[in-house]
């Protein structure tokens, strides 16, 4: 029996990374060609927010370095 609350959220979230991970596994597992696919689509979709920030923070350098002349 855990005394502390502190113990306790902490248990819980321990818990929970240890049953998330193995409902991957098991995702995974039992039907990995979705599982690539959404691990694909996943990606691509952190590159392309990446590429979008990257190209917002060069647009506006531009825009500063255009004012500043």
């Amino acid at each position: 029996m855990l005394t502390s609350g502190l113990g306790s959220s902490q248990e819980r979230r321990r818990l929970a990374r240890i049953f998330s991970a193995d409902a991957i596994k098991r995702q995974v597992a039992e039907q990995p060609m979705r599982s690539a696919l959404l691990a694909l689509a996943a990606g691509a979709l952190a590159t392309l927010l990446i590429r979008a920030q990257i190209t917002k923070r060069v647009e506006v350098r531009k825009w500063d370095r255009m004012r500043m002349r």
